[in-house]
């Protein structure tokens, strides 16, 4: 499988920026075809309050948040896989954490747009050295997609 053979170097990068804007992407058009159909999904708590309180401090929250998050969602992967779990059990528990993920951020709607991103950053944790037993390289990469991400989505936020 794509996953077992570990993102290296250029490669790491290449699938830190995938992730990024394939959420983008996908978060795009799930929000418009939910929005298309009468269903809003709510904003993360407190994420208004944070626009008003100038670029680098929102880049610094946005920081933040990120390094908090992918140390609750994702390094329980790096336990399992530390325990041995198969590849199936992984997966099973990275969807799981991403439903948790989704939760976490406001509602149940939210399973449909940050819950898919906390799968893939699953993905990106086991693609770049999470499978590989080397979880601190992996947590590295989703932290920087994580923060990539929110920034980027706080940046528009404040100009928007």
């Amino acid at each position: 499988m794509w996953l077992r053979k570990e993102a290296q170097g250029k490669a790491a990068l290449f699938w830190i920026l995938a992730t990024v804007k394939v959420n983008f992407v996908y978060a795009f058009v799930a929000l418009w075809v939910l929005i298309s159909v009468g269903v809003i999904v709510p904003a993360s708590p407190g994420v208004d309050d944070f626009l008003d309180i100038g670029f680098v401090a929102l880049l610094l929250i946005s920081l933040k948040y990120a390094l908090f998050e992918e140390l609750l969602f994702r390094f329980p992967l790096a336990i399992l896989v530390w325990l041995q779990y198969s590849l199936g059990s992984l997966l099973v528990f990275a969807l799981m954490f991403s439903i948790l993920f989704g939760l976490a951020h406001g509602s149940p709607e939210n399973i449909l747009i940050q819950g898919v991103f906390g799968f893939m950053l699953s993905l990106l944790f086991l693609k770049c050295g999470g499978l590989q037993g080397r979880p601190f390289k992996a947590l590295a990469c989703t932290f920087a997609a994580h923060w990539l991400y929110n920034a980027s989505v706080f940046l528009i936020g404040m100009f928007f």
